[in-house]
């Protein structure tokens, strides 16, 4: 790719022969030729525009008293490389053609994107006279790959932003059709995503032996398109140390027979059942509000994300479900400022609680009385 213009592959040329229709009939060439839906124009060697069909006319909203003569490059914008415009004689000589994409300016001064596909025209003795072209317009394509990319780019902010650690498991029948690890599995389990891609089972292996019949219960429940509760386990970390974990999962169901389904799930650390954090009352209960958010937040951009994939830059739908998308977001941002909030506020009152432990213990050493004078 260099800059505006595209190149992909070579074509064969053609003859006479071969774009003649029955009967030699120039009037009936023409015909046909305004009949295809495509762009169809041909030029001299030069590239100057010798003809011009309705399907170009179409595309780009010039008659052909308007074009014809002016060098093929009025059409689309060129880049810095020069190599893509079949005017050297090597390229004559081999009778070769070549197809490339370039954004084009419709005479209405909207931006367009379009195939040239360009291929020489040999004569009645094997020489080159000029060259056909056929374009098409690509716009809506290009803008669906567009649109795609840049929810890519938003799904992957979005999952690198937030500290736990997201997966997505779609299912067909009774089979794992695909899995998504988020980057943040490594944080919490000390597992990057690709050690989860090479062994499948590593995410059961790594869950306490004492608690895996309970999270086998809550999996087989998410299997089965079943609503379930938020579970508390403990994983065996990767550095040999036992963790606390909260996993919150949901399932949606695409399809009943067979049975298609996606569970999303967010795995955050705790601090446990025995309450080893120094959350308190409300600031317990808005913490645990704060995770649970994250789980219908990613459903509900999952989904969204989705559907602006399929729905056309240009349709009314599109910004709406973009807005959505964005509004969506905020709420994950809002949520897990309040749970850094909560969690500093937590970090204090432990080194507050820490503080006072040891001005006590301090204290407590000052109250001990001096045995020295007793035994003197």
């Amino acid at each position: 790719m260099t800059n505006n213009v595209f190149h992909s592959k070579s074509l064969p040329g053609l003859d006479r022969e071969s774009m003649k229709v029955s009967g030699n009939n120039p009037a009936d060439e023409n015909r046909l030729l305004d009949m295809v839906n495509d762009g169809v124009i041909c030029t001299d060697l030069e590239l100057r525009i010798t003809a011009w069909y309705r399907g170009a006319e179409r595309i780009f909203g010039y008659s052909g008293s308007e074009v014809k003569g002016k060098h093929l490059s009025m059409l689309y914008e060129k880049g810095d490389d020069t190599s893509c415009q079949p005017q050297d004689s090597e390229f004559h000589e081999k009778g070769e053609g070549f197809l490339f994409e370039a954004p084009c300016m419709r005479r209405d001064g909207r931006r367009i994107w379009t195939t040239f596909s360009i291929c020489l025209i040999h004569g009645e003795k094997g020489r080159p006279t000029g060259f056909v072209v056929t374009i098409q317009d690509i716009t809506r394509r290009r803008q669906a790959q567009d649109a795609l990319r840049k929810s890519e780019e938003r799904y992957r902010t979005l999952v690198n932003s937030i500290p736990d650690y997201l997966y997505i498991v779609q299912i067909k029948g009774s089979r794992v059709r695909s899995v998504f690890h988020g980057p943040q599995c490594l944080q919490i389990t000390g597992y990057a995503p690709d050690d989860y891609y090479k062994d499948p089972d590593l995410w059961f292996h790594m869950i306490h032996p004492d608690d895996q019949e309970r999270v086998l219960v809550f999996a087989e429940a998410l299997n089965q398109g079943k609503e379930v509760q938020p579970i508390e386990h403990r994983i065996l970390h990767r550095d040999g140390s036992v963790r606390w974990v909260r996993n919150n999962a949901a399932a949606t169901i695409i399809n009943i027979s067979p049975m298609e389904l996606i569970i999303y799930g967010i795995v955050s650390e705790t601090s446990g059942f025995a309450g080893k954090g120094a959350l308190h009352g409300i600031e317990e209960k808005i913490s645990a509000a704060c995770r649970d958010l994250e789980l219908p937040v990613q459903t509900i951009l999952g989904r969204t994300e989705l559907l602006l994939r399929s729905i056309a830059q240009d349709d009314p739908q599109h910004r709406l479900f973009s807005l959505i998308a964005d509004q969506t977001l905020r709420i994950s941002q809002i949520s897990r400022t309040l749970f850094d909030i909560i969690g500093d506020r937590t970090m204090i009152r432990a080194n507050e609680e820490r503080i006072m432990e040891i001005k006590a213990e301090d204290q407590g050493n000052q109250d001990v009385p001096d045995n020295k004078e007793g035994l003197s």
